[in-house]
């Protein structure tokens, strides 16, 4: 689960060591923290620049920093980095901090396509850009997470499949991970600690709305891809009565209900509590509406108010392909291999998608804005967006 767990004893020593980066973050109004399983990840421009792992038991650090940023220019990379990744996965914490302007600027620069490489990662740069204008305004939103993948939940297709792999007439293809979103972002608590989730995927132009080759039957990145991989997650949340999951994959390496069984509202709600109270506790939530909460006690809305999913469909051009013909939704007859009406219910042939079916559908938003990676200051009233009505499916 995503949190950051101390054992009691420990705890001054773990507050004291990661202090310095705390205040590293306080201090750099671009820089985003991300919680997850006992380790602390550093964004800038939506490229992770460092690293802490925590190990619980033995109250010890280990920094770490990705080298893939460098592979285009190997002569950019720090002296003082060198001789750290020389050393190994250090855990002197210390030598990382003295590095951190660097590494920022080096991973800063290799997101804008200005480190070598040839390619602008303009939906990560979004990402980010949408998490600081939620959390540094008063908005009525809060995002708590980037790059999310609900753990436990990545075999949803394996169970569906009873393998991890899709054998076809053209090949065997490896499934993908489901439930995987850009940003994870909460509303503001109801007058009973009720909050919805809104798992929000970005798109930057109509060439990310399709993601994938037709050859390739995980539908990936693309708008199928999400709608898809998300439907059982959006499902599971919205009916509380029924939200335990069984995982194949993690019931053949353990034997106890406890190890394989997941409440997904459970888990989430858990989640977020965790890494909202990390926030609060390390006073690094600006947003008004959400430095005074009891974390403790809030609860996922029930219904279709429990979650949403929702695109932003950046840098878009009210061309041929829009969001709508794409979707293959409201009578449009839009000849696509990925629309998601025939991905759903007429392509059969194509793939069986196993839990995805018309009925399942659900209704989601989107807003479409000509803004680009470039720009700030987005409409980001999610409860105002546009949305598709699951009956426009049919």
């Amino acid at each position: 689960m995503r949190s950051i767990r101390v054992n009691e004893k420990y705890e001054e020593s773990f507050n004291e060591a990661i202090k310095p980066f705390i205040e590293y973050v306080k201090k750099h109004n671009d820089v985003i923290l991300g919680v997850r399983d006992n380790e602390l990840h550093f964004y800038v421009s939506g490229g992770r620049f460092f690293k802490i792992k925590y190990y619980s038991k033995l109250n010890k650090f280990e920094a770490d920093f990705d080298e893939n940023y460098f592979k285009s220019s190997e002569k950019e990379k720090p002296s003082k980095l060198k001789k750290l990744l020389e050393k190994g996965k250090s855990d002197n914490l210390d030598e990382w901090l003295d590095i951190l302007d660097e590494l920022k600027e080096k991973v800063e620069r290799y997101q804008n396509a200005e480190l070598g490489n040839d390619t602008v990662k303009a939906e990560k740069i979004i990402q980010q850009k949408i998490m600081h204008e939620l959390n540094n305004n008063n908005t009525n939103y809060y995002a708590y997470d980037i790059e999310y993948q609900l753990q436990g939940l990545n075999d949803y297709i394996y169970r569906a499949n009873h393998k991890d792999k899709i054998k076809t007439d053209k090949g065997e293809f490896r499934t993908k991970t489901l439930g995987r979103a850009d940003i994870m972002v909460i509303g503001k608590p109801d007058e009973k600690g009720r909050i919805t989730i809104y798992l929000v995927e970005v798109k930057h132009g109509t060439g990310a709305f399709g993601g994938v080759s037709k050859s390739d039957l995980t539908f990936g990145s693309g708008i199928a891809g999400h709608i898809k991989n998300n439907i059982a997650i959006i499902n599971t949340l919205r009916n509380d009565k029924s939200g335990i999951y069984e995982s194949a994959y993690r019931k053949d390496k353990f034997k106890k209900e406890n190890e394989y069984l997941i409440n997904v509202r459970e888990r989430l709600q858990n989640e977020i509590k965790a890494i909202m109270k990390f926030y609060q506790d390390n006073d690094l939530i600006k947003n008004s509406n959400f430095k005074d909460i009891d974390y403790d006690k809030i609860t996922l809305k029930t219904g279709a108010s429990s979650a949403e999913l929702v695109f932003f469909l950046a840098d878009y051009e009210n061309k041929s392909q829009t969001f709508e013909k794409y979707l293959g939704i409201y009578n449009y007859d839009y000849d696509s291999d990925f629309s998601v009406k025939k991905l759903l219910k007429n392509d059969k042939n194509l793939i069986d998608l196993y839990f995805a079916k018309p009925d399942d559908m659900f209704n989601f938003k989107y807003i479409k804005t000509n803004k680009t990676y470039k720009d700030s200051n987005f409409d980001l009233n999610f409860d105002n967006y546009k949305e598709t009505k699951k009956e426009d499916f049919r």
